[in-house]
């Protein structure tokens, strides 16, 4: 685009061009464009969370934000119910509830497993 503004620029100089004339002259300047769109499947940067992203096939795997105590991130018990109350719901009335923070605690430990263990290259950690 910036090329065809520089053509014009080259050819009108500083002549007075009505709108409808310069659209008329940048539309035929577009016309003449040819796009090259690289595949995304050879040159692609994802970028998402852990436990959302798809990093299986992946040459390099950057993991930013790997601080001491946030990977795997902690979980914390932000429920009314308690973990030993959920168990027992779970037990005597066959109830099953939201897991439990031993199980997300797991949970969260696995999606540091396959964030860090698919790449087909490299894996770099950033703090």
């Amino acid at each position: 685009l910036i090329q065809i503004l520089d053509d014009l620029v080259l050819v009108f100089g500083d002549e007075p061009m009505s709108m409808e004339r310069f659209l008329e002259v940048f539309d035929i300047g577009l016309e003449q464009l040819e796009f090259v769109m690289i595949p995304q499947t050879l040159d692609q940067v994802s970028i998402g969370t852990m436990d959302l992203a798809k990093v299986d096939n992946k040459q390099h795997v950057y993991l930013v934000g790997m601080n001491d105590g946030t990977m795997p991130q902690p979980v914390t018990a932000s429920s009314l119910i308690t973990d030993e109350e959920k168990k027992y719901f779970e037990q005597q009335a066959n109830v099953e509830l939201s897991p439990t923070s031993d199980i997300l605690q797991m949970d969260e430990a696995f999606v540091c497993y396959v964030a860090m263990t698919r790449a087909k290259g490299n894996v770099t950690f950033s703090y």
